[in-house]
């Protein structure tokens, strides 16, 4: 499951990390095993100066989610069932942050259902669509979406899964809205300098020496 939310700075510690993990047990994954990323705590440009940009992930093993095309998705009992779970959530987050909730401004919440009804991932899974036969990219999103100046990119549009196949798909989504407004394309070329571009960010946290 996935949780997008809004929500106040005051409800994070002043040292809380852009990546955080809570791992409940180490022997086996379940939904208490939840990563959260604030992408506003490294570039400070992304939201306003009181607001972190969330976004959670919490694994749903032995969880029996309706496929988008099924009698039962969006019935009384999956948005019941949708609610409880992102409450439980909240609560192992609330763990390690206590007033996690009266900070939230805004939250969207996502099931293995919506995963697969936006993105194609089969079961809702992360890594794209299977690969395999019948998969091809005809069966994929395309980067030009059916609302017009949305593009998406991301290994739900290319063949590949990870950081690659995110890589690859921002070039080809980057290289349709070029074409659109009758520039030249993006093509691979070798420059004289490599440069490297700073954000002004907070600054790292120290890592302890074992």
């Amino acid at each position: 499951m996935v949780l997008y939310l809004v929500v106040d700075k005051d409800a994070f510690p002043e040292d809380v990390n852009p990546v955080e993990y809570f791992i409940t047990d180490t022997s086996n994954i379940d939904m208490g095993d939840i990563t959260i990323y604030i992408p506003t705590v490294d570039d400070h440009s992304l939201g306003p100066p009181d607001e972190h940009v969330v976004t959670v992930f919490s694994p749903a093993p032995n969880q029996k989610w309706p496929r988008p095309f099924e009698r039962n998705y969006r019935s009384t009992e999956y948005q019941e069932e949708k609610e409880r779970q992102a409450a439980l959530i909240l609560e192992e987050i609330e763990k390690r942050f206590p007033g996690f909730r009266k900070g939230i401004r805004k939250m969207f919440v996502a099931t293995p259902s919506t995963i697969e009804r936006y993105t194609l991932k089969t079961w809702g899974c992360v890594g794209g669509p299977k690969q395999m036969i019948g998969q091809e990219l005809t069966k994929r999103l395309h980067a030009k979406t059916d609302w017009p100046g949305l593009y998406a990119c991301g290994d739900s549009t290319t063949m590949g899964m990870g950081t690659p196949a995110v890589v690859a798909s921002g070039f080809g989504a980057a290289n349709i809205i070029l074409r659109e407004l009758g520039l030249s394309e993006y093509h691979y070329k070798t420059f004289q300098k490599q440069y490297v571009n700073y954000i002004k960010s907070n600054p790292r946290p120290v890592v302890p020496i074992a």
